[in-house]
């Protein structure tokens, strides 16, 4: 392999290096805390205690995040090499974002539907029955 670029190989300045370091950081303790509330998360929104169907629905989500990486990461590197950093990062920010605003705000109160993230007491849902 011959290398045609003396500068393909240059050492990351330290500043750049702790940017990365800290981004790997924040997606272990992401992960940290995702993980083990995952499978109660899950069980809540399915409706099931079943171990073998959590086990099921944890490992696809994790091992879909997964694949996700593994596909489109070369693809945003691609995008990333031809366009620059800042319109990835706008590009990415943007595809994150405009979902997220044009969500429709969550109803509160007692006609709310159970799936909107409310919870009630059991006093609560007393006093309305």
């Amino acid at each position: 392999m011959t290398r045609t670029d003396s500068n393909s190989l240059r050492p990351l300045p330290p500043w750049s290096l702790a940017a990365l370091l800290l981004a790997m950081f924040a997606i272990a303790l992401g992960y940290g805390f995702l993980l083990p509330i995952l499978p109660s998360t899950i069980a809540r929104i399915a409706g099931t205690s079943d171990p073998a169907i959590l086990a099921q629905h944890t490992g696809v989500l994790t091992g879909t995040y997964t694949l996700e990486l593994f596909l489109f990461a070369p693809l945003w590197g691609r995008f990333s090499d031809r366009y620059g950093r800042r319109p990835a990062i706008v590009v990415l920010a943007a595809g994150i974002g405009l979902p997220r605003l044009l969500k429709q705000p969550e109803r509160e109160g007692p006609d709310a539907p159970a799936s909107t993230g409310t919870s009630r007491t059991a006093a609560e849902e007393g006093r309305r029955s």
